[in-house]
């Protein structure tokens, strides 16, 4: 099963090069403009977004929406253990972020607080990823970190996978450990 997911990596990796900087400009728009639409969304208190790394749907534009909607805009920040910790970031973010492993830009508690998690919030997590299926099983990067974060909040969260149309197939291979999305959104499609 992890042979045929490296293949599937492979694949999308190549596609994604492929993929050129206009087209992934006007896919992640359409995404956006999607995005801040959904129920989800609107009735959310928290969402926990993500700062895109290499060709992943750039959602930055609707950070400032989201924040002036008064809603809690958290960025994740990958831990050695292979976890994720998510702060809730402000408006000046963009000259907070600190380049980390692999040069993701990404929080950190010197100037930002960790996201408190309670039932009582509202919670939407946008989950990037490599591909998803139909029944919106998700393929990550194969580090399991988002896995991990989901085995442990999935019960209290809203979570939305974005892809671009071709990052979409028919089936994926799955283990116990991986984790479906409740919905996924393309620059065509919402499922």
């Amino acid at each position: 099963m992890e042979a045929e997911k490296e293949v599937l990596r492979t694949l999308m990796s190549t596609k994604l090069k492929e993929h050129s900087l206009n087209q992934r400009s006007n896919d992640s728009k359409q995404i956006c403009t999607k995005l801040l639409s959904l129920e989800p969304i609107t009735r959310s208190d928290t969402v926990l977004a993500y700062y895109p790394f290499k060709k992943e749907v750039d959602i930055k534009s609707i950070f400032y929406p989201l924040l002036k909607r008064g809603k809690e805009l958290s960025l994740p920040h990958s831990n050695l253990d292979l976890s994720l910790t998510f702060f809730t970031i402000d408006g000046e973010f963009e000259d907070k972020l600190v380049k980390m492993k692999w040069n993701l830009k990404e929080p950190t508690k010197e100037f930002y607080n960790p996201t408190v998690f309670n039932e009582d919030k509202k919670v939407v997590v946008l989950v990037p990823s490599i591909a998803f299926d139909l029944n919106r099983n998700r393929l990550g990067r194969g580090l399991g970190y988002y896995d991990r974060f989901l085995a442990e909040h999935n019960d209290n969260v809203f979570t939305i996978g974005l892809a671009y149309d071709f990052q979409i197939v028919e089936s994926l291979p799955t283990n116990n450990f991986d984790i479906s999305v409740d919905l996924v959104v393309t620059p065509t499609q919402i499922f």
